[in-house]
């Protein structure tokens, strides 16, 4: 959807946020967005785009703050946006509190260093995929997948299993700048399946 030129006299430029699980235009529950610089919040139109009026600066970071996703900033450059539909795209990856749909393909567990405390910031992939997420402060951490198709499939006694280059056996990788690597065999995975994983991740620095 574009901007009408009615609300174009009145703006200096606009955020489109996606849903980085659904593909959605709305995030779920109150978002905040503001301009680091100076502290100007966004008000969101009818249309669910978060707009800026008055902005002076010809760049600016934006922080955008939602419970169920991490924060994310991203710098804007006005004057390179499209003159007739100043549009600021922004993807929210969701977090571990995210209310995932039923049937979702989810993977959760929780990271942990020496003493047992969580560890915040690790990245945590499916190896051979493009799947990956962050732990969090208390160092839990949520991997989903969006809809599958066929090829991500096996059908293993006529159970639909996740497959990754051409195997059904799931490996997560999980890194962070203060530990040693790790990688977990975490077993199969059937389409639409929660696997909780009961057993931290505890990492060696």
């Amino acid at each position: 959807m574009t901007i009408t030129e009615q609300a174009l006299s009145r703006l200096s430029f606009a955020v489109r946020l996606l849903d980085g699980f659904s593909g959605q235009t709305c995030l779920i529950d109150a978002t905040k967005v503001i301009i680091k610089e100076n502290g100007k919040m966004a008000l969101q139109n009818p249309s669910g785009y978060q707009v800026f009026r008055g902005v002076i600066e010809t760049k600016v970071t934006i922080c955008v703050e939602n419970k169920y996703y991490f924060t994310k900033e991203t710098s804007v450059n006005i004057p390179t946006l499209d003159s007739r539909n100043p549009v600021a795209v922004v993807t929210m990856k969701p977090n571990y509190l995210y209310p995932f749909p039923p049937a979702s393909t989810l993977v959760r567990g929780v990271i942990l260093g020496q003493g047992n405390n969580p560890v915040a910031g690790a990245q945590v992939s499916v190896a051979g995929s493009a799947v990956t997420n962050e732990s969090e402060a208390d160092g839990r951490f949520v991997l989903y997948w969006g809809p599958l198709e066929e090829d991500d499939i096996s059908v293993v006694n006529h159970q639909r299993h996740l497959k990754i280059g051409g195997s059904t056996t799931i490996q997560l990788n999980v890194s962070h700048p203060s530990f040693q690597p790790k990688t977990i065999v975490i077993g199969t995975m059937a389409e639409g399946e929660l696997k909780l994983l009961t057993t931290p991740i505890i990492l060696s620095p």
